[in-house]
């Protein structure tokens, strides 16, 4: 049921609204192939703008919510892990043990609820050109691409009041580390998917509030990153019995 939700993202269908956002993404997007076999597993295949060079597939498969064991964790135990960081963390909720199923539905859904209880939540006005910088980012938005671009039209301003518009969290990052002036936000998209803008033009009068937080390729002396805990990179309900996931596999298989 996220299947047409994300083509609409990238510019597949949809309505004028998310049309208008896609393409402040940069996705002028034309389908290459959309199959459907005789057990109703869907497969699209997406070139996200005409100077694209790898393209996107999208994947939905019928699929049985199971009916033993227990449930995705509610919204509100994720909330409580998202005070707790990894040298101090909580212990595992019963489903991210040994005990739960998974499924794509289940993955998506637990991704999804780790976006909303550990990054900043939108703002109010997600035309605004002053949102909050974000915290540091939680452990799924690393789980991203990259969609880089350095022609003027591609407005990291606008680029991102189309990711508030279409739900998704933000963390905004200093990008002259990476070559260019300016910022470059991380979101997602309707499955949880993260997305990274890696444009080149930042208008003058866009100014982020808050702390940008480093990225974290190494941990500090006590073992976390700037921004750990609430506000900042938290860890998720039993992520330790959830990291052998194929999470890559996964990442694009939606339900």
């Amino acid at each position: 049921d996220k299947l047409d939700d994300v083509l609409a993202f990238y510019g597949v269908g949809g309505t004028p609204e998310t049309q208008r956002d896609a393409a402040a993404l940069g996705f002028r997007a034309r389908v290459l192939v959309d199959e459907t076999d005789s057990i109703g597993m869907r497969a699209v295949t997406v070139m996200l703008s005409p100077r694209a060079t790898t393209h996107m597939q999208f994947w939905a498969r019928p699929e049985e919510e199971p009916t033993k064991g227990p449930q995705l964790p509610p919204l509100e135990a994720f909330r409580q892990a998202a005070d707790q960081i990894q040298i101090n963390p909580t212990e595992h909720h019963g489903f991210c043990g040994d005990e739960g199923t998974w499924t794509v539905r289940r993955y998506i859904g637990y991704q999804l609820l780790v976006h909303e209880t550990v990054m900043e939540s939108p703002p109010i006005d997600p035309d605004t050109d002053s949102p909050p910088a974000g915290f540091a980012q939680d452990i799924f938005i690393d789980d991203h691409f990259s969609w880089d671009c350095t022609a003027p039209e591609c407005d990291v301003a606008e680029g991102g009041k189309a990711l508030y518009r279409s739900g998704s969290r933000v963390q905004w990052m200093d990008a002259s580390a990476r070559g260019f002036p300016g910022w470059g936000p991380y979101g997602y998209d309707p499955a949880g998917y993260g997305i990274q803008l890696h444009w080149a033009n930042t208008p003058a009068y866009f100014q982020p509030r808050g702390k940008p937080y480093p990225i974290c390729f190494q941990a500090e002396e006590d073992g976390t990153c700037q921004g750990a805990g609430r506000f900042g990179l938290a860890q998720p309900v039993g992520l330790r019995g959830f990291q052998g996931m194929e999470v890559e596999r996964l990442a694009t298989l939606f339900q």
